[in-house]
C-alpha cells in the first residue's frame, strides 16, 4: 500500500545477522509510531536468505548487501571488521533506495528504540537535504567520564541516526561512499572513526544540512548529563526542555546485571560514569527495552557468527590480516577475492553456513519460527 506521504519515505538499518533481535526490536518500535511507512533491514551476511525470510514474515522489508550496487564488495568487507563494514556500506544502501521508489530515508542503528513519532525529522526534510543529531548540545561538566575531547575524537554528529532526501542528498552520498571505500576503519589516533568522523564536514560540503538539537532524539550515555527523563510511558519527556522523548540509543548495552548505561562507561579515578543507580529516571526505559529484546530472541541471535569472519575454508580472518590488506593498495589489487583459499574448502564452509541457517530458525521462540 503506498505511503500517504507524497515523498514515499522509509526507514532503513544495516546489520549483521547476529543483530537481528535488536533490529526487529527497533523496527517494531518504529512501526508503532509510523505504521504506514516501510522499514528495511539490510543484511551484511544473509547469504542463504534465512534471516530475510524471517524479516518478511514479520512485515518488514529485507535487503541483502548482494542486492546493492557496491563495487568490489569482497575487497571492502574483508578489510573491515563487522562494525566497520556495516558502517562503510551505509551510503551505498541509502543511495540504492533513493534510486528506487523512495525520496526520503531515515537511517537508524539496530540498537535504537523508538518511543514517539519523528515529526520534526519529516518537517525538516521538507526544506533540507540532510538531518543530523549532534552527540551533545550543551557543554559537558567537568568530572564526568565523557568529555568534549572524547566527543571530538568520535565526531560531532552521531550516525546512529541520519535522515536525507533525494534532492541534494545523492551528491552528498556519492562523496561519502567514495570516502568509506577505504576510510571506515576505527583508528581515532589516525583520524578515523568508522563512517562518523567524515560527517563533521557535512555542514561545509552539503549546502542544506539541518542540525536537529531536539533533546528527545538520540538520548544515550554520552549526553545523559543534559537529558533527564520525566513522566511515564508512553509520555516520557526531557525534563530540561519539556520535549518528548522520541528515541533512545542503547549503544554497547551491558548485561542486565551491569547497571552502567553502556559498556563504554568507565570509572576513571574521580571521573564519574553514569549508572542506573545514579540515573533512576532511565531504569524503567532500560527494563522495557530489555524485555522487548528478550521477546525477539536477541541473545540467541547473538550466537550467530558473522559470515565474513572466516575464509572460504572455514579458517578465521585475523585482525592483523584485515589491517595489512587495508594498508596495502597493492595487496587489494592482487587479491580481488581475499576470502578465497581452495575449492574443496568452500564445500565445508557452505555446510557450516547451512548449519548456522538451521540454528537461526531453532533460536527463535515458537511464535517467531517459520518452517524451513
Amino acid at each position: 500500500m503506498p505511503s500517504r506521504n507524497p515523498h514515499n519515505p522509509a526507514f532503513v538499518t544495516v546489520l549483521a545477522r547476529n543483530y537481528l533481535g535488536l533490529a526487529l526490536t527497533m523496527a517494531e518500535s518504529v512501526a508503532r509510531h509510523h505504521p504506514d511507512l516501510p522499514i528495511y533491514l539490510c543484511f551484511m551476511d544473509d547469504r542463504e536468505g534465512v534471516c530475510s525470510e524471517l524479516v518478511a514474515a514479520r512485515g518488514f522489508r529485507a535487503l541483502r548487501i548482494e542486492d546493492v550496487d557496491l563495487p568490489e564488495r569482497l575487497r571492502l568487507v574483508y578489510q573491515y571488521d563487522v562494525i566497520e563494514a556495516s558502517t562503510a556500506v551505509k551510503p551505498f544502501v541509502l543511495r540504492h533506495l533513493l534510486r528506487g521508489e523512495h525520496d526520503q530515508l531515515v537511517f537508524l542503528d539496530p540498537d535504537l528504540w523508538c518511543l514517539g513519532p519523528m515529526t520534526e525529522v519529516f518537517a525538516l526534510l521538507a526544506t533540507h537535504a540532510l538531518v543530523l543529531t549532534p552527540h551533545v548540545v550543551a557543554p559537558i561538566p567537568e568530572g564526568l567520564a565523557t568529555d568534549e575531547l572524547q566527543i571530538l575524537s568520535c565526531g560531532v554528529f552521531n550516525l546512529g541516526f541520519l535522515a536525507l532526501r533525494r534532492a541534494g542528498g545523492e551528491a552528498f552520498l556519492d562523496w561519502w561512499a567514495g570516502r568509506l571505500t577505504t576510510g571506515a576503519v576505527s583508528r581515532p589516533k589516525e583520524g578515523y572513526f568508522f563512517d562518523q568522523k567524515w560527517l563533521d564536514l557535512a555542514p561545509a560540503f552539503c549546502p542544506s544540512v539541518a542540525v536537529l538539537r531536539h533533546r528527545g532524539y538520540n538520548v544515550a550515555w554520552w549526553n545523559a548529563h543534559e537529558r533527564t527523563v520525566t513522566g511515564e510511558a508512553p509520555a516520557w519527556r526531557i525534563a530540561e526542555t519539556g520535549e518528548p522523548l522520541v528515541f533512545m540509543h542503547f549503544s554497547a548495552l551491558p548485561p542486565a546485571d551491569d547497571d552502567r548505561l553502556s559498556r563504554n562507561v568507565v570509572q576513571d579515578g574521580p571521573r564519574v560514569g553514569y549508572t542506573l543507580a545514579t540515573r533512576p529516571d532511565l531504569a524503567p526505559i532500560f527494563a522495557g527495552y530489555r524485555a522487548a529484546l528478550a521477546a525477539n530472541a536477541a541473545d540467541s541471535f547473538k550466537r550467530l557468527r558473522y559470515a565474513y569472519s572466516m575464509y572460504d575454508d572455514g579458517s578465521w580472518v585475523l585482525p592483523e590480516e584485515r589491517d595489512r590488506y587495508w594498508r596495502s593498495p597493492q595487496l587489494r589489487a592482487a587479491r580481488p577475492n581475499p576470502f578465497a583459499r581452495n575449492a574443496p574448502a568452500k564445500a565445508a564452509a557452505g555446510g557450516m553456513l547451512t548449519g548456522l541457517a538451521a540454528a537461526a530458525r531453532a533460536f527463535l521462540p515458537a511464535g517467531l519460527r517459520k518452517a524451513p
